[in-house]
């Protein structure tokens, strides 16, 4: 479940941002590298929502490699209105990304 809400966002995200000049190829390796991106940002925010004792079980979890729907159950458990705060990240992720974007190509320019 977790990994298809991260690829969707990640497509939409890819889209929204316009890049339609990359290959089938390099597409594929910029979405799988910014899924990485976007679950990397998601697991710190969450690790901040955790209690101490928390973030102990929770690295004891990551140790195991867990599959992400475990991970996902983790955090449920352990943080209140999860499923806002993850539509909250994603949602400052994406303003963060497009601004950065905007931000190189007006550097491109000059």
């Amino acid at each position: 479940m977790q990994n298809d809400l991260i690829q969707a966002f990640v497509d939409d995200l890819v889209m929204q941002a316009g890049f339609k000049h990359l290959t089938p190829e390099k597409e594929v390796e910029y979405k799988s590298n910014l899924a990485a991106l976007v679950s990397k940002k998601m697991g710190i925010e969450m690790m901040k929502e955790l209690k101490e004792g928390d973030v102990e079980e929770y690295l004891d979890l990551i140790e195991k490699e867990p599959a992400p729907e475990q991970l996902y159950q983790f955090f449920k458990s352990k943080i209140a209105n999860l499923d806002e705060k993850v539509v909250e990240i994603l949602k400052n992720f994406r303003i963060q990304f497009l601004e950065d974007l905007i931000d190189a190509k007006n550097m491109s320019q000059n």
